[in-house]
């Protein structure tokens, strides 16, 4: 609710507009109520859709009327019967079959415009956005627009996007600042047309087009926030007439879910008064000829670096957003240095998306900024606001991204989903192989058209573009997902994918140093670790963990931590043992993982079995790998004459194959079982003959051979 200024009584803006808020009038004055592209006279007690009247009964409209003067404040249902039936008895009925009345002339439902809401318990609510208007007498045609929509949040972060847009207006008439849901589109719009409105003759407007739900219904919106009344007059050409002589700022706010009418009345704005600019917002391009498109990113995150200071954290604008909103939300909030490091992560948890930041903000007063992290997990269900003046899509995160997904075709929905499955950066060629066979012709369009909506970003700087959903978007695409019956296939081709990604990862270990090897392979760990999870959970394929888990590049590296890639390895071999189908090769290099320095009593049979099954199956680089196990084996047990036969087998087949790298290893550590064995000469003379370089084998290299 707006408080009045002091010296201007029953909060009475300038040019005759007052908040909802405010409703003591001076004496003989009627206001006029706008909500979409609705007119509500008071004194004459008529509703308008546009220039039409809106038919409704007498209770119907002394009910929208008590509604609509406390919009945003729930009314209690005895409160509504004493009103609109006083010192009468009614049936419990009656309100609920006015109600329903009024929300049909409305057209108030699900996945249309939202006016009036049931808070179960409590009573209804007027939910929409209204402005207060002057007296009923129509208003004549003004010299500017009515007065911008004030501005409840403030702009962090986005100096440069501003300076950017103020350059670009003078230059391009037409500028559509594009962004996911709730990244703040529409306050930088109103920030952006409040900053520029001196510079206009005739001011700037805004148009809301969230609540309309037909193309018909934008040019009446268009006349309602430029204050014009057709009077029996055709709108469009009073808008015509009236707009071409003006020099003034238009904004058409919210235009994604009719983008292709925002379209043609931007393009016909332009052609039509060479003295108007149009800034619009959307989560997807307009299209029109002239568009200049700004997409706006999230805000800026502090980097998860325990040695950052406050004043250095606080001066990324995501931490800034999520302090002052809590502080809002609980006065006697402080953020210390304690809670540092939680704020820090539930910024980077949320993406640093303002609305999510702000969601975020308004449970720290009940569970704390550490609560709040623990929440986390589930982040559609905790992040919701209970405020009731925005509208019901921005209220919880899942009906943001609801909002979104009703956009979209259904090819478009099924890639989003099926592109949940990654964690992290994907490219094309992944999205194609996760989304199946017979889908390729439309995949491409539809992770470009998904970018173009703003539900995927793009990273074009290198080689190969790079695709990555958001995490609140993301876990909603997942939340879909497990209502798919195709999810298991879909898990199936994203493991097998994540396979193909391991052995690339191990075809460039030799070209590469350690540490520019991990940093390549990083961006599977994520995938990797997925891919486990599902393999070995609930209805996965044991015989893809297996092979996933039995990866030389997992087991030869550091991409996983040493307890994760044991739990891992101990899963894949109970797989094993319960029957799931498995290469012996595999079979081998987990039990050599898991062996550690286990004495002459080890189980030798997986070893045995990898040597035979590659020998008889004529794989070299299998039976050289397998023997380079059973090597390994026998020495760590101890057993240094078998691990010496062993080496000695593996150099003549790698020998014979042209393994290069094997037979370089079976060269070089044969003197090791020969210093066990005590023949130090002859393992001098091996290690003077072994080729490649004298320095020590690194730890890490992978047992494979490829």
């Amino acid at each position: 609710m707006n408080t009045p200024p002091p010296g201007n009584p029953g909060g009475r803006r300038a040019n005759g507009e007052t908040s909802v808020g405010a409703r003591q009038d001076p004496q003989g004055e009627q206001p006029v109520y706008v909500f979409g592209a609705f007119r509500l006279l008071r004194k004459a007690r008529q509703l308008f859709l546009g220039p039409a009247p809106v038919r409704l009964g007498g209770r119907a409209l002394e009910l929208l009327l008590v509604l609509v003067e406390r919009a945003g404040e729930v009314v209690s249902r005895a409160e509504l019967e004493r009103t609109i039936w006083p010192d009468s008895v009614v049936e419990d009925s009656c309100l609920r079959v006015h109600i329903g009345a009024l929300r049909k002339a409305l057209g108030d439902g699900p996945g249309a415009s939202r006016y009036i809401a049931n808070i179960p318990g409590r009573g209804y609510s007027f939910v929409a956005p209204v402005v207060r208007l002057g007296p009923d007498a129509a208003p004549a045609p003004a010299s500017g627009a009515r007065p911008l929509p004030l501005r409840l949040t403030s702009v962090l972060g986005r100096d440069e996007v501003l300076d950017q847009l103020r350059a670009l207006l003078p230059r391009c008439r037409l500028v559509t600042i594009v962004g996911h849901g709730g990244i703040g589109k529409t306050t930088l719009a109103l920030c952006l047309a409040a900053e520029l409105r001196a510079g206009y003759a005739d001011g700037a407007c805004f148009v809301d087009l969230a609540l309309l739900t037909s193309a018909i219904q934008i040019p009446d919106a268009l006349a309602a926030s430029l204050g014009l009344e057709p009077a029996g007059e055709d709108v469009r050409g009073m808008l015509e007439r009236w707009l071409a002589p003006r020099r003034m700022l238009v904004v058409l706010d919210n235009c994604e879910h009719l983008i292709e009418p925002a379209t043609a009345v931007a393009e016909c704005l332009l052609r039509l008064a060479p003295g108007i600019d149009v800034v619009a917002t959307s989560r997807e391009p307009l299209d029109a000829d002239g568009e200049w498109v700004l997409r706006l990113g999230p805000l800026a995150c502090p980097p998860d670096d325990p040695a950052l200071g406050m004043e250095e954290a606080l001066a990324y604008p995501a931490l800034q957003l999520l302090a002052s909103r809590a502080q809002a939300s609980m006065d006697s909030f402080r953020l210390g240095k304690a809670d540092l490091p939680a704020a820090i992560k539930l910024c980077r948890r949320v993406d640093g998306v303002p609305l999510a930041l702000e969601f975020a903000a308004a449970q720290v007063g009940l569970l704390g900024v550490h609560g709040v992290v623990e929440q986390l997990g589930d982040r559609l269900r905790l992040l919701g606001s209970g405020r009731r003046t925005v509208l019901p899509r921005h209220r919880t995160l899942r009906a943001l991204l609801d909002w979104s997904h009703e956009l979209l075709s259904p090819d478009e929905r099924r890639v989003l989903r099926y592109c949940a499955v990654f964690v992290g950066p994907f490219t094309l060629e992944a999205a194609l192989a996760v989304v199946g066979p017979g889908a390729a012709a439309c995949v491409v369009s539809c992770v470009l058209g998904l970018v173009s909506k703003s539900l995927v970003s793009a990273d074009t700087q290198g080689p190969d573009a790079r695709f990555v959903l958001l995490g609140i978007t993301r876990a909603y695409a997942i939340d879909r997902l497990a209502e798919d019956p195709e999810r298991h296939p879909l898990a199936a081709r994203h493991a097998r994918y994540t396979l193909a990604l391991l052995e690339e990862c191990e075809r460039s270990w030799d070209t590469l140093d350690h540490g520019a090897w991990l940093a390549c392979a990083s961006h599977v760990v994520g995938n990797l670790r997925a891919a486990l999870d599902w393999a070995f959970g609930p209805g996965g394929e044991r015989a893809l963990g297996v092979r996933l888990a039995a990866a030389p590049a997992v087991l030869g590296s550091s991409l996983l931590g040493e307890r994760e890639l044991r739990r891992h390895v101990r899963a894949a071999l109970d797989a094993i043992d319960a029957g799931a189908a498995a290469d012996p090769l595999d079979a081998a290099r987990l039990h050599a993982a898991l062996a550690g320095g286990a004495g002459q009593h080890a189980d030798w049979a997986p070893y045995e079995r990898a040597v035979a099954h590659a020998d008889t199956a004529g794989r070299p680089e299998a039976l050289a790998e397998a023997l380079h196990l059973f090597a390994a084996r026998c020495e760590a047990a101890g057993l240094y004459r078998s691990a010496h036969e062993h080496l000695l087998r593996m150099a003549r087949v790698a020998a014979q194959a042209g393994l290069a790298r094997a037979l370089a290893l079976a060269r070089r550590l044969p003197a090791a079982s020969l210093h066990m064995l005590g023949e130090h000469g002859e393992a001098l003379r091996l290690v003077a003959q072994a080729p490649g370089p004298r320095a020590p084998l690194r730890l890490a290299t992978p047992v494979g051979f490829r």
